[in-house]
């Protein structure tokens, strides 16, 4: 007969080989949580772009946000928040977009344009980012209103994101060794 100590020692011993046989296993002690932010007016921003082009319920119009744009290559309402922090190696990061438009969370080697050339053509955002333009990858990091996509196993070392539908939303993170 089992007891209560004994399965104790039979759980422990099972998920001790369960690990082992995995091999290393890595721990994460925290997640830095980056906010995907904008305010798009849906009524401007649907009768231009299109029905659920913007699903939030912010203030800022479609001709403020370009016009903004075009004079100061950036909208403050349209960022990734933090823009710069540092976190541990092991360490994950959960960009959560808080927004009404969709936005993608791309690690880009350099800071650059993105794949919409009409935005590309507000201010001059440098050269096209190539990530950005490497559709079948940069797909995999949309992030609809509401969601949030995880980024885990950075190496150590400065990586940068940036949207590459609005090139000025960008973020750099540190991550340092333990």
């Amino acid at each position: 007969m089992l007891t209560r100590s004994s399965v104790r020692l039979l759980v422990a011993g099972a998920l001790w080989v369960a690990f082992t046989a995995v091999g290393v296993v890595t721990f994460t002690s925290g997640v830095e949580t980056v906010r995907i932010e904008d305010r798009c007016d849906p009524d401007t921003f649907n009768a231009v772009l299109g029905a659920g082009a913007c699903v939030g319920d912010g203030n800022v119009t479609f001709d403020e946000l370009i016009q903004k744009v075009t004079e100061d290559g950036a909208h403050g309402a349209w960022r990734f928040h933090p823009d710069q922090f540092h976190v541990k190696t092991g360490e994950g990061i959960e960009a959560h977009n808080i927004g009404g438009e969709t936005h993608t969370f791309t690690e880009v080697a350099k800071f650059g344009a993105g794949f919409v050339p009409e935005v590309n053509a507000l201010f001059d955002f440098g050269d096209v980012a190539p990530e950005c333009v490497n559709f079948p990858a940069v797909t995999k990091t949309f992030v609809a209103p509401g969601e949030t996509t995880d980024v885990v196993s950075l190496g150590a070392g400065t990586h940068r994101f940036q949207c590459c539908i609005h090139p000025w939303m960008q973020t750099e993170v540190t991550v340092r060794r333990r």
